[in-house]
């Protein structure tokens, strides 16, 4: 199912001035990964792209040209197992029909084992964690955000033009691996049973229905095969707080990022016919940081990733040649909110320049 809006306006104030303005929003929702049974319940994805564009032009003077410039642009996408599907209670239903009741209050997701050709985890997408199938409860937020302001100058053979540009930007998001909710997975685990393979109570029974009536005897008794519960920190500043299901429903990262550019340019009609383009353009692309301060890097910088070999490339993947236990690879907090806020995952790189020369010239033979 998709459907989209588009929007756009432009306005004249009076002669010098004008405005234009764009909007587009996209709503997206689909089934995520099929089951392949006629009845089965996948889970649910949802997407919503928005853009928005505005700018304002000016005329200053009949050689005095400002633009201004916004833009805005965000892309959502959201994926649900079947239990937290808010577009099928049939669905939803089903799922939470088999979140099991765990001490403390916690539920419990449970795909039930495999029998023979039918693998539960294709037919309904309950565990995001374990079990595959395609089953997923992950998403993600990335919003860009741009000002920028362009002006215009005409004098005698000269046309200037500088102006600059600043950029925001995260991405919050979560990833189906690490799913907060306590999950289980039907089967045999460490523990298969050999009942089947007593040639007294069953004799000649054949391999492949020994096998599929111990899968069908874990199917039947709700046997765990795996089971998976994630404990994390979300805050560097307390590390000893470990969130779960029950504090935090989503394990969130949150990385930010801002950049800026600024360029001059300058078209000088040297002669009716020769003119040089020329220009300077010097841009920044801040270092990226996790906004909650979990963003780590090698104590002693990224050399340190070479542990107790040294940090050099001498002793690298060299076995034998010793090492230095004092050198072993230490990660820490850095960036924003952390103990470390001086310190980030890389240095910052602020020799982004970028001349450029160019000429236009009309040959008078042509």
């Amino acid at each position: 199912d998709r459907r989209q809006i588009n929007f756009k306006v432009d306005h004249v104030f009076n002669p010098t001035h004008k405005a234009a303005f764009n909007y587009s929003y996209e709503l997206t929702d689909c089934d995520y990964t099929l089951s392949p049974w006629p009845k089965g319940y996948p889970g649910y994805a949802k997407r919503r792209p928005l853009v928005l564009t505005s700018s304002v032009t000016s005329t200053l003077s009949s050689t005095l040209l400002n633009e201004a410039r916004f833009g805005y642009r965000k892309n959502q996408l959201v994926i649900h197992p079947a239990f937290e599907r808010p577009d099928n209670d049939e669905a939803r239903n089903a799922g939470l029909d088999l979140l099991m009741e765990g001490t403390q209050g916690f539920p419990i997701a449970f795909t039930p084992g495999v029998v023979g050709g039918m693998n539960p985890a294709a037919y309904i997408c309950q565990t995001p964690g374990v079990g595959g199938a395609g089953c997923a409860q992950q998403g993600n937020k990335g919003p860009l955000t741009t000002y920028a302001d362009t002006l215009s100058w005409v004098r005698g053979k000269h046309a200037f033009k500088w102006g600059g540009e600043y950029r925001s930007e995260y991405t919050r998001g979560w990833a189906s691996p690490t799913a907060p909710i306590p999950q289980a997975l039907g089967g045999g685990g460490n523990n298969p049973t050999a009942a089947f393979q007593n040639t007294t109570n069953f004799p000649a029974m054949a391999s492949t229905n020994q096998t599929m009536a111990a899968q069908l005897l874990y199917f039947l008794s709700g046997s765990v095969n795996q089971a998976q519960q994630v404990y994390f920190i979300q805050d560097s500043q307390d590390i000893t707080k470990w969130e779960n299901y029950l504090t935090v429903e989503r394990k969130l990262i949150d990385v930010r990022q801002n950049a800026f550019a600024a360029f001059f340019k300058d078209d000088w009609k040297m002669t009716p016919r020769l003119t040089w383009n020329l220009g300077l353009r010097y841009e920044y692309y801040g270092v990226p940081f996790e906004n909650k301060g979990l963003g780590i890097a090698p104590v002693g910088g990224g050399i340190a990733l070479l542990g107790i070999s040294g940090w050099t490339f001498d002793n690298w993947l060299r076995p034998g040649n010793g090492g230095d236990p004092s050198l072993l690879t230490t990660p820490e907090f850095v960036g924003p909110r952390t103990a470390n806020p001086d310190k980030t995952l890389y240095r910052d790189d602020w020799d982004n320049w970028g001349p450029a020369v160019g000429f236009a010239w009309d040959l008078p033979w042509l």
